[in-house]
Formats: C-alpha cells, sequence, structure tokens
C-alpha cells in the first residue's frame, strides 16, 4: 500500500487557549510523522487524519521554536488547528468578486491539505494490464 505525503504548501493556523499561530509546514514535518506513527503503534495516516494533522501540526511547531513540549502536551494545550485562510488569496472568498486579471475567476474546489486519498493509477473498472489476446496463445494439447 502506497500513501502519498500531504501536501504541505497550506498554512496551518494553531489555535492555542492564549493565542494564534500561523505555521507553514513543510515535508519533514510530514516525513516525521511517518517515521513514528509505526514505532509508536499508531493508526496509519490513512486511518486516522486527525492524528495526522495534529502531528504534522506538532512538528512544524517544535521545528520553529512556537512549541518546546512533548507531543501530548501539544495536544493538551491545543485548541484547534485549521487551514489558514490567506487574505487576498481569492476576492470571492472575501464576499467580493475575483480579479478577471488575475486569471482567477471562479473559486476552485478546495481539498484539505492533509487529504491522504491517492489519486486511481488506473481507470474505474480497469485492472490496468492490456486485454488478453487469444491469438498470441498456442493452442491446447489435447
Amino acid at each position: 500500500m502506497t500513501l502519498e505525503a500531504p501536501e504541505v504548501s497550506s498554512d496551518l493556523t494553531v489555535v492555542f487557549e492564549d493565542r494564534r499561530v500561523t505555521i507553514s509546514p513543510r515535508l519533514s514535518d510530514s516525513v516525521a510523522y511517518s517515521l513514528i506513527w509505526r514505532k509508536r503503534q499508531w493508526p496509519s495516516p490513512s486511518e486516522d487524519q486527525i492524528m495526522l494533522s495534529a502531528y504534522v501540526a506538532f512538528a512544524a511547531c517544535r521545528r520553529t521554536g512556537v512549541f518546546a513540549g512533548s507531543f501530548e502536551d501539544f495536544t493538551d494545550a491545543v485548541v484547534a488547528i485549521d487551514v489558514a485562510d490567506t487574505p487576498g488569496d481569492n476576492a470571492a472568498d472575501d464576499g467580493g468578486e475575483p480579479d478577471p486579471t488575475s486569471g482567477d475567476t471562479a473559486v476552485p474546489p478546495q481539498a484539505s491539505p492533509l487529504d491522504l486519498t491517492p489519486a486511481p493509477l488506473t481507470p474505474p473498472g480497469t485492472t490496468g494490464y492490456p486485454a488478453p489476446n487469444p491469438a498470441a496463445y498456442p493452442p491446447p494439447v489435447v
């Protein structure tokens, strides 16, 4: 089974009881989770995306110096983790009209940056292998 790393290009807002911090996860933060989940006997990333999201945010906060405690302390201290809205990304998100000169004329569907659903490798209903050619096989010996 092959899992894709979560997309790490979106910033995350980590809400502590006393403050909000916006962080930018890197691939190394996702790799940290992939290295530890088996060792700690946690569910796989595809089975528990909440744990994955929390650990990626924790690793990014630890890397940037926002948080210095353990993962358990982090989960106790954090109220919520959200995908950060970047102001001005899309005027339609702010209730305005998109700027037609920017090429942003429609609001694209947004996937979670931590969505681990892999894209299908073959079209639905196919095996990915060519159909067998009966002429290529010798006739059975009777």
